[in-house]
Parts: structure tokens; C-alpha cells; sequence
């Protein structure tokens, strides 16, 4: 089954506009993929070794807030609350009542804050290496801090080498396309000029995990380097309808690291 071709657009949400790119079937059910908080990241960037196999489906991959295409202002509140409430918005725009949410990182987090706001619109929950439940006492581990000084005071290839590098347990899958791809998003004049006034203090989900009653899959790579698999355990105990799997010989980014693995298991999860 061929997939239809992939459609771009903009997307109206709270007070801002998000780019979405969307291909599949236009009826069938709907996936959100959103992606994690690397300089210089999108939605394609990070799932496009994924969405073509699941032709099915109405598949969505946004750019979050100050990411891709989407709009970039700057971020005064916490950020998964805030980037829950624009995806939320621009779901009501398209006339979206229920989906699944797929996650990785940043985008888990946001996808945790969403099924506690709308869990009306939370099919089911998909979360690879998800933020937005750090134990108490844990201290961000170096990479995750690499990342967030990158996001505020700059972004030069050499810091964006040595984050991606970390991020996965094979160097060799960083080639130079990435790092120039995400450098040129990284250093968008809009991005630059609103980084400083931008809260990226992490923001917590432990609290309410307790709330989210759709099934949900929890992904983690066993030697991720950003958010330890140990707390992948923490996660899935707070949640009260989730499973966890565990990926090993691999990083943060299970769905580019492990992509033929990862869709195997996302289908097994949406047809069962």
C-alpha cells in the first residue's frame, strides 16, 4: 500500500501557529507524533524513518513551538503545559476528537501534561525515553544540560555533534547531514532572538500520573545517556494501565536507533 503524498500546512492554535505535516489516511485513526527538545530538532526530523509504515492512519508530525516551521515566540510558563495547550489547540482546529499520542523526550512530557488537560482526546500514550517525570532528588545528567545550553545561549555545530553524539549508542548513525540540518534550525534568527527569554526549567508530571488512565507504552533504551532507564521504572509504577519495553544496544532516539523494532512494537500496541 502506497502512502498518499505527505501534505504541509499551518495550523491555528492558542495565539500562535504550529507546522504540521500530515499523510496517511485522511480517515483513519489518528497519530500525533511529537518530537523531543534538541536544537535544532522537528517532527520530521525525528520520525521520518517511522511514519510510512503505518499508511492506515491519519499521521500527524508537528513542529513544536519555537521548532521546524512552527511559530517561535518566546516561552514564559512551564514548557510541556505550554506546548500541551498549543498541540491541544491546534487539534481542535483540525477537528481532532481522540488520538494517540507518540512521544519521545520532550514530546512524551508534552503528551503526559495533554492527558491530564484533555483525556477526552488521549486514545492511547506512546512515550520514548519521556521527559516530565524526573524522581525527586535526581540531577539532570550532562547531556540533558548540554542540550538546555544550547537552547539558551546558543548553538554552534560543535555543540550539536557532541549532544547527538551522546544521545544514541552508535556514534556512527550521526552523519553530517543531521548536524548541518539541525544547525540551520538551530540558528533561525527567530529562534535566536527569543532564546533568552524563554523558560526551559524542567517541569514535573509525577504528580498527576497518577490521573492518566489510558493505556500507554513506555519505550526506553537501555543505555539511554539523557534520561537513565531507571527512571523509565519510576514512570510506568505512576501510571496506572502502562507497559514497559526495553530496547537494548540503544539511546534516546529508540525510533531512529531501532526503527524497525520500534514500529513493529508501536503496531503490536495500536492493533491489541
Amino acid at each position: 500500500m502506497s502512502m498518499p503524498a505527505i501534505k504541509e500546512k499551518m495550523v491555528q492554535a492558542d495565539g500562535i501557529r504550529l507546522h504540521v505535516t500530515e499523510t496517511g489516511n485522511p480517515e483513519g485513526p489518528v497519530l500525533v507524533w511529537l518530537h523531543g527538545a534538541g536544537p535544532g530538532a522537528s517532527g520530521m526530523d525525528n520520525f521520518s524513518a517511522n511514519i510510512d509504515s503505518f499508511p492506515g492512519f491519519r499521521n500527524l508530525v508537528f513542529d513544536f513551538p519555537r521548532y521546524g516551521k512552527s511559530d517561535k515566540p518566546a516561552v514564559k510558563e512551564p514548557l510541556f503545559s505550554y506546548n500541551a495547550r498549543q498541540v491541544i489547540a491546534a487539534l481542535d482546529t483540525l477537528g481532532v476528537k481522540k488520538a494517540t499520542m507518540i512521544g519521545n523526550s520532550m514530546g512524551g512530557g508534552t503528551a503526559l501534561r495533554m492527558a491530564v488537560l484533555r483525556p477526552d482526546l488521549i486514545e492511547r500514550l506512546v512515550l520514548m525515553g519521556s521527559a516530565g517525570a524526573i524522581p525527586h532528588g535526581e540531577a539532570l545528567t550532562p547531556t540533558l544540560l548540554m542540550m538546555i545550553d544550547a537552547l539558551k545561549n546558543g548553538a554552534t555545530r560543535e555543540k550539536i555533534r557532541a549532544i547527538a553524539v551522546n544521545m544514541v549508542y552508535d556514534p556512527s548513525l550521526i552523519k553530517d547531514e543531521l548536524i548541518e540540518r539541525r544547525y540551520a534550525n538551530a540558528i533561525d534568527p527567530e529562534t535566536v532572538a527569543t532564546a533568552k527569554d524563554t523558560l526551559l526549567a524542567p517541569e514535573s508530571v509525577a504528580d498527576d500520573l497518577h490521573k492518566i488512565t489510558a493505556p500507554t507504552l513506555v519505550i526506553w533504551g537501555r543505555e539511554d545517556p539523557v534520561l537513565p532507564l531507571r527512571w523509565a521504572k519510576d514512570l510506568t509504577e505512576k501510571l496506572p494501565n502502562a507497559e514497559t519495553r526495553i530496547v537494548p544496544h540503544c539511546g534516546h532516539w529508540v525510533q531512529l536507533e531501532q526503527p524497525e523494532w520500534f514500529n513493529r512494537m508501536l503496531a503490536d500496541f495500536l492493533t491489541h
